[in-house]
């Protein structure tokens, strides 16, 4: 599925598709409605709505590079609200997520990033 990768988020959203997508549905008992509301959540020209969010417990995986298979990246509580964004970036209409750092430092915060944006990679090293 497609991620964004948001190093000023301290959480990792997905939306409804991807839970779906795992076989849950929304009144699976394992998707917990918050109090958490999420602000700011708004694309130029549309009229700022705050968004109230569910949460899921979810273990994170990559595909690697060639011949690598997939990577598992942690554990964590996901947040789950359809953003805006999603839309804006063109991926809305399926599975979506944003990393956040919860996953992306790893579970004791000693994963070392690189990206190259002009080959759309990333590299993680660490647990």
């Amino acid at each position: 599925m497609p991620a964004v990768i948001d190093m000023g988020s301290t959480f990792t959203v997905v939306n409804w598709n991807a839970v779906e997508s795992t076989g849950l549905n929304r009144d699976d008992p394992s998707i917990r409605l918050t109090d958490m509301v999420i602000s700011g959540a708004a694309v130029p020209g549309q009229q700022y709505n705050p968004l109230r969010v569910h949460e899921v417990d979810a273990g994170i995986k990559a595909g690697g590079m060639s011949g690598q298979g997939v990577i598992p990246l942690g554990s964590t509580k996901c947040v789950v609200v359809d953003l805006p964004a999603f839309d804006m970036l063109g991926i809305g209409g399926g599975p979506a997520m944003v990393l956040g750092l919860d996953v992306l430092a790893g579970e004791d915060n000693s994963r070392l990033m690189a990206f190259a944006a002009s080959k759309q990679r990333v590299w993680l090293q660490g647990p």
